[in-house]
Protein backbone atom coordinates (compact mmCIF):
# COMPACT_ATOMS: atom_id res chain seq x y z
CA UNK A 1 0.00 0.00 0.00
CA UNK A 2 2.83 2.55 0.47
CA UNK A 3 4.03 1.79 -2.94
CA UNK A 4 0.51 2.99 -4.54
CA UNK A 5 0.92 6.51 -4.27
CA UNK A 6 4.61 6.43 -5.05
CA UNK A 7 5.90 8.34 -7.99
CA UNK A 8 6.73 6.48 -10.98
CA UNK A 9 10.66 7.43 -10.69
CA UNK A 10 11.05 6.72 -6.93
CA UNK A 11 12.50 3.27 -5.77
CA UNK A 12 9.77 0.69 -3.99
CA UNK A 13 9.30 1.38 -0.84
CA UNK A 14 11.38 -1.26 1.30
CA UNK A 15 9.24 -3.91 4.25
CA UNK A 16 10.77 -1.49 6.95
CA UNK A 17 9.82 1.59 5.83
CA UNK A 18 6.34 0.64 5.14
CA UNK A 19 5.58 -1.09 8.37
CA UNK A 20 7.72 1.62 10.25
CA UNK A 21 5.53 4.33 8.70
CA UNK A 22 2.24 2.74 9.20
CA UNK A 23 3.14 1.84 12.96
CA UNK A 24 4.44 5.83 12.75
CA UNK A 25 0.71 6.96 11.82
CA UNK A 26 -0.69 4.46 14.37
CA UNK A 27 1.20 6.16 16.90
CA UNK A 28 0.29 9.16 15.96
CA UNK A 29 -3.48 8.47 15.94
CA UNK A 30 -2.97 6.66 19.20
CA UNK A 31 -1.92 9.28 20.34
CA UNK A 32 -4.37 11.80 19.22
CA UNK A 33 -1.99 14.69 18.38
CA UNK A 34 -2.77 17.66 17.29
CA UNK A 35 -2.25 18.11 13.70
CA UNK A 36 0.66 21.06 13.70
CA UNK A 37 2.47 18.95 16.24
CA UNK A 38 5.72 17.86 14.83
CA UNK A 39 6.52 13.93 15.67
CA UNK A 40 9.54 12.28 15.24
CA UNK A 41 10.38 8.40 14.30
CA UNK A 42 14.06 7.01 15.74
CA UNK A 43 15.96 4.61 14.22
CA UNK A 44 19.05 3.44 13.41
CA UNK A 45 20.77 3.14 10.28
CA UNK A 46 23.80 1.09 9.45
CA UNK A 47 26.52 2.79 7.61
CA UNK A 48 29.37 0.29 7.06
CA UNK A 49 28.70 0.85 3.61
CA UNK A 50 28.29 4.25 3.27
CA UNK A 51 31.55 5.53 4.42
CA UNK A 52 34.11 6.19 1.23
CA UNK A 53 36.05 3.23 1.47
CA UNK A 54 33.60 1.27 3.37
CA UNK A 55 34.37 -0.73 6.59
CA UNK A 56 36.16 -3.75 6.22
CA UNK A 57 34.07 -7.00 5.89
CA UNK A 58 35.81 -8.53 8.79
CA UNK A 59 35.54 -5.06 10.67
CA UNK A 60 33.22 -6.46 14.15
CA UNK A 61 31.82 -3.91 16.17
CA UNK A 62 28.30 -1.50 15.69
CA UNK A 63 28.50 0.74 12.82
CA UNK A 64 25.31 2.20 13.16
CA UNK A 65 23.69 5.84 13.89
CA UNK A 66 20.58 6.99 15.63
CA UNK A 67 19.10 9.54 13.26
CA UNK A 68 14.87 10.80 13.37
CA UNK A 69 12.63 11.45 10.51
CA UNK A 70 9.94 13.84 11.19
CA UNK A 71 6.93 15.75 10.23
CA UNK A 72 3.90 17.04 11.12
CA UNK A 73 1.47 14.62 12.73
CA UNK A 74 -1.69 16.16 10.39
CA UNK A 75 0.39 15.47 7.25
CA UNK A 76 1.13 12.13 8.55
CA UNK A 77 -2.53 11.31 9.21
CA UNK A 78 -4.18 12.66 5.94
CA UNK A 79 -1.15 12.72 3.29
CA UNK A 80 -1.34 9.05 1.34
CA UNK A 81 0.04 6.21 3.24
CA UNK A 82 3.48 6.40 1.35
CA UNK A 83 4.35 9.71 2.63
CA UNK A 84 5.60 7.96 6.05
CA UNK A 85 7.60 5.70 4.00
CA UNK A 86 8.75 8.65 2.01
CA UNK A 87 10.35 10.69 5.67
CA UNK A 88 11.89 8.01 6.39
CA UNK A 89 14.08 7.23 3.21
CA UNK A 90 14.68 10.81 3.39
CA UNK A 91 16.03 10.87 6.61
CA UNK A 92 18.35 7.54 6.05
CA UNK A 93 19.86 9.15 2.70
CA UNK A 94 20.88 11.96 4.74
CA UNK A 95 24.06 9.21 6.61
CA UNK A 96 26.19 9.48 4.24
CA UNK A 97 30.44 9.39 4.24
CA UNK A 98 30.48 13.03 5.62
CA UNK A 99 27.23 12.81 8.15
CA UNK A 100 28.95 9.86 9.52
CA UNK A 101 32.37 11.55 9.97
CA UNK A 102 30.95 14.37 11.57
CA UNK A 103 28.96 12.06 13.73
CA UNK A 104 32.09 10.37 14.60
CA UNK A 105 33.93 13.90 15.52
CA UNK A 106 31.41 14.66 17.63
CA UNK A 107 31.59 11.63 19.77
CA UNK A 108 35.33 12.03 20.07
CA UNK A 109 35.33 15.57 21.28
CA UNK A 110 32.65 13.90 24.19
CA UNK A 111 33.98 13.97 28.13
Amino acid sequence: MANVSRATDVQSYSRFEAMAGHLWRCTCKAHEHKSNQITKLYFLVNFRNRMLPPLPQGYFGTAVLRIAASSQSGELMTRPFGYSSSKIREAAEMVTDDYVRSAIDLVKVQP
